[in-house]
């Protein structure tokens, strides 16, 4: 049996420090400066190899993994993403705005129906957000883009031939096509990670206010104003 982790208060006081900041940013204007600055906090919540987050959970006692309600992609999209020019998931609200399921691809595709996924975290992270020239780019993937090639926490120009590196070169090259409220779409659906993150129950516990969400809108309200035509 693994061992039980032991109580580190600095651990702890650390995750609610990194999403108080997350919240905290929600609420200022939303620029890509800021969205590459918060994919530092989620690489270090979410994917480094002791993610803080998994860990800060089981040291207070909560059992399995935080479940996470995103726009499901790949619902949409089917089994092949071949036709796809570029779809993102989306989710995100930046001011009073919000963007979601935009696709856009080289075959008509019946109307997005908007389907909400209730996901285990990892399955989530390993979920498509982006799919851009037929290529599927994961969420986990996404974070690790912004927070170690783009200057989140590292800038690294260099690109090779592995699956990841091919990935990063298609988003290199085709990025830009696509601005969602002023924000390049890789941005925004970094964004839209943060925001989907605190939105959980089994983060937002975590918070040492959990008034800071108050004003954050659900899916489900989301969802409901892109049905009436009013988002």
């Amino acid at each position: 049996m693994p061992r039980p982790l032991v109580y580190d208060p600095d651990l702890v006081a650390s995750v609610r420090d990194d999403l108080s900041y997350l919240a905290e940013s929600w609420k200022q204007p939303i620029t890509e400066a800021s969205v590459r600055r918060e994919s530092g906090v989620l690489r270090r919540l979410l994917l480094d190899e002791h993610s803080t987050l998994q860990q800060c959970r089981k040291m207070l006692g909560l059992k399995g993994e935080a479940h996470i309600q995103a726009f499901d992609l790949k619902e949409e999209l089917g089994s092949s993403y071949n036709n796809v020019r570029v779809a993102f998931a989306g989710g995100a609200q930046v001011g009073d705005a919000v963007l979601a399921l935009n696709i856009a691809s080289f075959a008509p595709l019946p109307p997005a129906s908007f389907k909400i996924q209730r996901y285990p975290l990892s399955g989530y992270m390993q979920a498509p957000a982006i799919v851009i020239m037929g290529k599927p780019v994961t969420r986990r993937l996404l974070v690790r883009y912004v927070a170690n090639k783009l200057g989140g926490v590292h800038y690294d120009r260099r690109r090779g031939n592995t699956p990841e590196d091919i990935l990063f070169t298609v988003l290199d090259k085709n990025r830009g096509d696509l601005i969602v409220h002023g924000i390049d779409i890789v941005y925004y659906e970094v964004l839209a990670i943060g925001q989907h993150l605190l939105r959980s129950p089994g983060v937002a516990q975590l918070l040492p206010d959990p008034d800071m969400l108050k004003d954050v809108p659900g899916l489900e309200e989301i969802r409901a104003a892109f049905h009436s035509g009013t988002s």
